[in-house]
């Protein structure tokens, strides 16, 4: 089974993933740069504590003890405190390159995540944009390693959505409801090899075809909501979560308190000696160089 490198999907929850945690990493990484390690613990611990009340998600320790899936998107609207807290412990050039990348990520991932068609224009200024993040990154944070993630956003996000006009309506979601829908069936479709079981998978899909127009189709429809219909407009709205939890529609144990809590604190640990670790291995690097 060949594909054609233009039909490969991209994965676009996993890129948004990435992003969210290389932001995360070099603010970190700039206070330790900027002011030693001394301070490392107390830096990471002040974030985790804004990320859990501000942004209120916590990481997840099946997910190897990070964050997934929707929580990144809070994450990134709690940027701005993130700046502001880096810049107040350790104000400088780094941080002030930090903050452009926080802002050109703001640029990114509603492109990113879009499943319309996107214009020209936008096209042209996603990949200007994405060009500038990961190169905007690669200079004051010497030390940072582009990782895979970022090398598809940088260099096959944008021609894939020149080509394709959208990215998110390629995303691995759907990739994903198939491959449960194989292993669901897989037992029907034996071979004596792997691609031998896909092939006949396959043949039974195009001669079974998906359910038509006619077939799926059974009247009402679900309408997109009114620009803003959904947006919290008072003080009192139970759209916003605190005042869900101020009237007691959201149930959380004493239990489950605490267990985020100890989860936020090794995720804040980890980061601190991620950090350090690289730092010292950057100063290692310039030492053995000069």
């Amino acid at each position: 089974m060949v594909f054609s490198p233009a039909d490969i999907a991209r994965m676009v929850l996993h890129i948004t993933l990435g992003i969210t945690a290389r932001l995360l990493s070099p603010a970190v990484e700039t206070f330790v740069a900027e002011m030693g390690e001394a301070g490392a613990r107390d830096f990471c611990a002040a974030l985790s504590s804004l990320i859990r009340e501000e942004a209120v998600v916590a990481p997840a320790p099946y997910f190897g003890g990070v964050f997934e899936g929707a929580e990144c998107h809070l994450i990134t609207r709690k940027l701005t405190r993130v700046l502001d807290l880096l810049s107040s412990g350790a104000p400088g050039p780094r941080a002030d390159a930090f903050r452009r990348s926080c802002a050109l990520c703001a640029e990114i991932v509603p492109t990113l995540n879009r499943a319309a068609v996107i214009p020209a224009p936008e096209v042209d200024s996603f990949e200007r944009a994405t060009a500038a993040f990961v190169g905007g990154m690669a200079g004051p944070f010497p030390w940072l390693r582009i990782s895979p993630k970022l090398h598809a956003l940088c260099c096959h996000a944008p021609p894939f959505l020149s080509s394709f006009g959208s990215l998110d309506r390629y995303s691995e979601q759907a990739l994903e409801a198939l491959h449960g829908h194989s292993n669901r069936d897989a037992e029907r479709y034996t071979a004596p090899t792997f691609l031998g079981s896909c092939r006949a998978y396959l043949q039974m899909s195009a001669l079974g075809r998906a359910p038509g127009a006619d077939t799926g189709n059974n009247g009402p429809r679900r309408k997109p909501a009114a620009a803003g219909a959904r947006v919290a407009k008072r003080t009192d709205d139970r759209c916003t979560r605190s005042n869900k939890l101020a009237a007691g529609l959201v149930m959380s144990t004493d239990a489950c308190r605490e267990k985020q809590a100890a989860d936020m604190a090794a995720w804040a640990e980890g980061l601190a000696k991620r950090a350090t670790t690289t730092i010292q291995a950057y100063n290692r690097r310039l030492q053995r160089r000069r």
